[in-house]
């Protein structure tokens, strides 16, 4: 069996392994790499209150090195704070016959490895040296280092998306995340970030200031300085300027989402046309349907969320509120600036607003009073 001991000794070492570096944090990077090795447990030893599901944390180390040490294998010993190191250097170590230690070339580093039995004496043992390039050592050993190595691993992450086809025009102020998979034809304009597991199709183009996190992005979508977070938008959509989505929306095929949009927990069809000005909640719109500018739902009353509905084809006019729960079937119309809190049958079209009624004479007089 062979495993991995990652050791923290302290509140300082705890609280930096758990310090994001591109939204995530630093301990992920070094468990990121050991579950490419061929270990059967990883184990961490000291930060009991790190939150990782990868991990199987021990409190009492004695008890730990008798489990192990009575199995066959081979163990890997490491700190939290090397998170350049990578599942190559690791398997060096790993891999070897005896006892050895990572070297910069000039000094040792507190990463070992050895065999199972050996844990118990491992302070004692004689190690030979695995040399790892000097630039994977460098350990994360403050917060003002964070900085650096924000930039280390940013620098890094884009020049592996820029050797695989994705044109990044401007790496040093583009913030993509290590997790984060681009196909080749992508273009990525500056001041971008790509966080969590986001997933984006070829020949996406992606405008500066757009922030996307943990999303799939279909082939030749086009997003505009827009907020993407939780979503899945399919191939050939078009998000607008300052849009946000979230809450799981789901866009499917050929979706045109206009500015300033704010669609939450939405799931929207082939074709729809969302105008500017739109927020919408829990509602789930059909194929083809033009949603006009200015569209409201309103999906709660305080106590609870209600849905809302269009059907294939509806069109709403601009300024319309739509009051949950609300069906709008197929092919109907809202007229502009109603607010609609019944449902809406098939062809039918929904008009909802007070008659206008002119009053002659009464605006002169309101502006000379207001002068007065």
């Amino acid at each position: 069996m062979n495993c991995a001991i990652i050791f923290i000794k302290n509140k300082k070492e705890a609280e930096l392994a758990d310090t994001c570096l591109l939204g995530r944090p630093l301990l992920d990077y070094t468990v990121s790499q050991l579950k490419k090795l061929d270990i059967d447990h990883l184990y961490l030893f000291g930060g009991r209150n790190i939150d990782n599901d990868e991990l199987i944390k021990r409190d009492d180390i004695n008890e730990l090195i008798c489990d192990i040490g009575s199995q066959s294998g081979r163990c890997l010993l490491m700190g939290p704070l090397f998170p350049l190191i990578d599942h190559h250097d690791y398997a060096a170590l790993l891999n070897n016959d005896k006892p050895c230690m990572a070297s910069d070339g000039e000094d040792f580093l507190p990463v070992f490895a050895l065999d199972n039995e050996q844990l118990s004496s491992f302070e004692t043992l004689s190690y030979d040296a695995v040399e790892i390039k000097s630039e994977n050592c460098l350990k994360v050993s403050s917060y003002a280092r964070i900085a650096e190595f924000n930039q280390i691993i940013k620098l890094s992450n884009n020049q592996k998306h820029l050797e695989r086809g994705v044109n990044i025009i401007d790496p040093a102020n583009t913030y993509i995340g290590p997790e984060v998979m681009i196909e080749k034809g992508s273009v990525v304009y500056p001041n971008v970030t790509l966080e969590g597991k986001c997933i984006i199709g070829r020949n996406v183009v992606i405008k500066s200031n757009s922030f996307v996190k943990d999303s799939v992005v279909g082939a030749y979508s086009v997003l505009n300085a827009c907020y993407i977070e939780d979503s899945i938008l399919g191939d050939k959509v078009n998000v607008g300027f300052n849009t946000h989505l979230a809450a799981s929306c789901e866009m499917a095929n050929g979706v045109n989402i206009g500015d300033f949009v704010s669609l939450n927990n939405c799931r929207v069809a082939y074709r729809t046309r969302i105008d500017s000005y739109v927020c919408l909640d829990n509602a789930t719109v059909g194929e083809e349907v033009v949603i006009g500018n200015g569209v409201r739902s309103a999906d709660r009353d305080g106590r609870r969320h209600y849905a809302l509905r269009i059907a294939d084809g509806a069109w709403i006019g601009a300024g319309a509120v739509l009051i949950g729960p609300l069906n709008i079937g197929a092919k109907a119309v809202v007229m502009a600036a109603s607010a609609i809190d019944s449902d809406v049958e098939k062809g039918d079209m929904a008009i909802a607003r007070v008659y206008q009624a002119n009053k002659k004479g009464y605006g002169l007089k309101y502006i000379e009073e207001e002068e007065i």
